[in-house]
């Protein structure tokens, strides 16, 4: 008889040690699932933050290629060319332009190749393939610039007989800053 109690008894034991074991387990696993939740949650929050910036930066882009694209005929370059080169293959450059914005301009800089007979771009002996050439203002709205006015040795080849712009940079006089390329 006794050894029937003390098999109830450990079996009691057992059945409660196994119970709390079993509860241990559920907690642990209720605990990990919501760690696992929590995780998933804050990488959803993630990927949304990143996709927020992703689609600010996407926006952002666009409107500065629509104002690009609005500023494009803001310049109109009437006249480019150059002189013949000099003793020392020095070639100067003039660029004759039209502001057509509805705002004063402080500095206008163009980016400029040499070319030869051919048009094939030909580097300069001394700086390289390009030049940034610039202009002062104020240059008001409607105003020509660049009649009487050149850069003086701007490349140096004997064999450079045009010069293009490839792009043009306008500061207005509130400090705005564009870079519009040219087609």
């Amino acid at each position: 008889m006794k050894t029937n109690k003390q098999n109830i008894i450990i079996g009691g034991v057992l059945l409660v040690t196994l119970g709390l074991f079993l509860t241990a387990y559920d907690k642990g696993q209720e605990n990990m699932r919501k760690r696992q939740q929590e995780r998933i949650e804050q990488g959803l929050r993630e990927v949304e933050e990143h996709n927020r910036q992703l689609k600010m930066e996407q926006d952002s882009i666009q409107r500065v290629q629509e104002y690009q694209s609005n500023m494009k005929d803001s310049i109109k370059i009437m006249k480019t060319y150059c002189e013949r080169p000099n003793s020392a293959g020095g070639v100067d450059v003039n660029i004759i332009w039209k502001n057509n914005t509805k705002r004063t301009i402080k500095y206008m800089r163009f980016h400029t190749v040499a070319l030869n007979a051919v048009g094939d771009m030909v580097p300069c002996t001394i700086r390289g393939y390009d030049r940034w050439v610039r202009v002062t203002g104020p240059i008001k709205s409607g105003r020509v610039d660049g009649y009487g006015t050149y850069w003086d040795c701007v490349f140096y080849n004997y064999s450079i007989k045009k010069v293009k712009v490839l792009e043009y940079e306008i500061e207005f006089m509130d400090g705005e800053t564009i870079t519009i390329p040219v087609s």
